[in-house]
């Protein structure tokens, strides 16, 4: 077993907590492309399995060190003469990088969050990418670091250990001012992401639940069923 029980029962917790600050960053965000990214973050959350590996890192070679990993795969399943498709996801994390000793370790947790923040994108977040320079298939980086920041920042976590996070990162973009722009703190994403013109009034409705969408979950973590919004 790589994690011991202490670990597992402190990591529930931080999982419980982090659910609940997703819940409430998503019902108070206005703009609802980051509040549509939001819910796929708070999903993956949820439902995720984390798959805990020995050591302090994944791999590493003379690219860079690999710390974690939002892994998918597809495949088809037959189901009454019909071919569905599927897909799985899943994080696979060292567990000596993710705790010291029976606690979380916040470059740890910072490694986590980029990971759940791995999610299907709207095509705004792809415009916003270009916009900026940096080529399309950045895109899922680019949003996975801006979403860790922005749910970190809304956490216990340090600042410096959030801005240690924020450098680290930069390597991968080259040219473009990643992390002076972000630690800066310029809110250009909002700018780039406006909220839609409405031609009528909104419906006042309650929003969908996002969380219902089927998904096949390995073992590894519990489900948390009171964080479903019936």
């Amino acid at each position: 077993m790589v994690l011991t029980s202490q670990q597992i029962t402190n990591f529930n917790v931080f999982r419980v907590r982090l659910a609940t600050s997703l819940r409430k960053m998503y019902d108070r965000e206005a703009n609802p492309h980051i509040r549509l990214m939001l819910g796929h973050v708070l999903r993956n959350v949820v439902l995720l399995p984390i798959h805990f590996r020995e050591g302090h890192y994944l791999s590493a070679n003379e690219s860079g060190v690999t710390f974690g990993e939002n892994v998918k795969r597809s495949f088809i399943e037959e189901s009454n003469g019909m071919r569905v498709p599927h897909l799985e996801s899943a994080i696979r994390v060292p567990s000596e990088h993710l705790f010291k000793g029976n606690n979380l370790n916040p470059a740890g947790v910072m490694t986590l969050l980029h990971e759940y923040s791995h999610i299907v994108l709207p095509t705004t977040a792809y415009r916003y990418t270009k916009r900026i320079g940096l080529p399309y298939h950045m895109a899922d980086e680019l949003f996975a670091d801006l979403l860790a920041v922005r749910i970190a920042n809304r956490t216990s976590i340090p600042k410096r250990h959030i801005q240690s996070h924020i450098i680290r990162r930069q390597a991968n973009y080259g040219g473009y001012p990643f992390a002076r722009a972000v630690i800066e703190g310029r809110r250009t994403v909002e700018r780039e992401l406006p909220v839609p013109r409405r031609q009528t009034a909104p419906r006042e409705e309650r929003p969908r639940n996002f969380i219902e969408i089927p998904v096949k979950r390995a073992e590894g973590t519990p489900f948390l069923p009171h964080l479903r919004r019936r």
